[in-house]
């Protein structure tokens, strides 16, 4: 039997027990809160482990939907492909009988070829002579209607231009010529200090031996002598003949329009020649009495031909129409200086290109196309350009004097009046009377344009 213990030792020892129990209660507590703890985390890592395998399970549910869809497509598209396949199918028995068909239609086809190959080589033959005589009778018709040509050149007498525009291409070229020189003289004058010698001290010496020549003594020595300041008559006659002595070799048939040297009598005399021979020819041609006359026909075009291939014309060659600008241009600055102006030569063709290099060109062109319009464009006709030189006697008949007033009396006392110089070119047209009649041909002249001219009377009137 134990000894009874005192209160305060069963206090001590119930509070050591509750200690012990408390300190028990305390450890499980922190255990527990340990666990709970522990069940928190794995409790958040299973609700993140859930929701990461729920988006897996979504996204996995939705391919396979997609995965779904793609089979269902393939399913569509291999039941395309089957149908297509059958319809392949059929077409290739098509054509699989179709080429069955074709080769023995080949095999027949080149059993045709043969035949033809052996026809073609017969026809062949046979071709090869019929070539041979086309070709030969190919040459010769072509030898034929290339001589058919060369002789209807020659039987034709179509014209380019017409008698008409010769005369009114003429007169035209008359007429600005006229108007021109006027003013040209005027300005001159007007332009240039003129000093005039005195009649005892005679004319100047003028070094241009070709002006002097043109114009003729008698008008140089009134050029020389006469004062023109008042009255510029005498410098527009010079002006205006030796314009129109120039202009005449650019219009005359046989030149090739630079100078008299130029004028090929040689071929003139030619052509003459042609024209009686073929003029005798049309006679001789029976068959061809009724066309038209064959002599003009073959003078004319010979005349065409000739000088399209062997004479330049001024309107065509710059350099040619250049070099007569330059000689006009010249001829009027010795006109000037004879005339007694004080300003040395370079400085008046200086000035004359200046004023009138265009017009001067011009009137070149104009005769050049008289030149060609003669020469080449008229074959049923005879054209030619008349001039008059200074010094010879005044006919009438064939030239018309620019100054008359119908009051002068041309001849006195039995001597016939002498030309000072030309103002005007004239046309005459040739003519064959009988050409094809079988008589003897029988050339004709007819002045269209007579040439008009100034006398030597003009110089009274200026006088006065």
């Amino acid at each position: 039997m134990q000894p009874f213990a005192s209160p305060s030792t069963s206090f001590q020892r119930l509070f050591e027990s509750q200690s012990r129990e408390l300190s028990v209660l305390q450890h499980e507590r922190r255990v527990a809160l340990e666990e709970q703890k522990a069940l928190v985390d794995a409790y958040a890592a299973l609700s993140q482990q859930y929701e990461e395998r729920s988006k897996k399970l979504i996204a996995a549910r939705h391919e396979c939907q997609i995965a779904v869809e793609q089979r269902k497509e393939i399913d569509d598209a291999y039941g395309t492909l089957r149908r297509q396949h059958g319809e392949q199918t059929k077409k290739l028995d098509v054509v699989r009988h179709e080429r069955q068909s074709a080769l023995e239609q080949k095999q027949k086809a080149e059993e045709d070829y043969a035949a033809l190959i052996e026809k073609h080589e017969s026809q062949k033959n046979e071709y090869n002579i019929l070539s041979n005589k086309y070709n030969s009778l190919k040459a010769t018709l072509e030898q034929r209607t290339s001589e058919l040509q060369g002789a209807q050149k020659f039987l034709t007498t179509a014209d380019a231009f017409s008698g008409s525009e010769v005369v009114n291409t003429l007169r035209k070229l008359n007429e600005e010529v006229q108007q021109s020189t006027t003013f040209m003289a005027e300005w001159a004058v007007e332009s240039f200090m003129l000093e005039t010698l005195p009649e005892d001290q005679g004319t100047r010496s003028i070094e241009q031996t070709r002006t002097s020549d043109i114009l003729g003594t008698r008008l140089i020595q009134l050029l020389g002598t006469k004062k023109h300041k008042d009255n510029p008559i005498l410098v527009e006659m010079a002006f205006r003949a030796y314009l129109i002595y120039e202009l005449y070799w650019v219009a005359s048939p046989w030149s090739d329009g630079e100078e008299e040297q130029a004028h090929n009598v040689y071929i003139d005399a030619i052509y003459q020649r042609i024209r009686e021979g073929g003029e005798t020819l049309s006679i001789r041609c029976r068959a061809m009495r009724d066309t038209l006359t064959e002599g003009q026909a073959i003078s004319g075009n010979w005349r065409a031909l000739t000088r399209a291939y062997t004479m330049p014309a001024c309107i065509s060659d710059p350099e040619l129409a250049r070099t007569i600008d330059t000689t006009i241009i010249a001829g009027f600055s010795d006109i000037l200086l004879t005339a007694g102006c004080t300003a040395s030569k370079s400085d008046i063709t200086s000035a004359l290109w200046s004023k009138f290099g265009e017009k001067i060109h011009h009137f070149v062109s104009l005769a050049g196309q008289v030149n060609k319009i003669t020469g080449v464009g008229v074959i049923s006709e005879d054209f030619e350009v008349l001039v008059i030189w200074p010094d010879v006697d005044f006919d009438e008949r064939t030239m018309e004097d620019s100054y008359d007033d119908g009051d002068r009396v041309r001849e006195t006392e039995g001597r016939q009046e002498s030309v000072l110089c030309a103002t005007e070119l004239g046309l005459v047209q040739r003519m064959s009377i009988g050409a094809g009649t079988g008589r003897k041909v029988k050339p004709s002249e007819l002045i269209v344009i007579k040439p008009k001219v100034a006398l030597l009377s003009v110089i009274d009137m200026i006088d006065e």
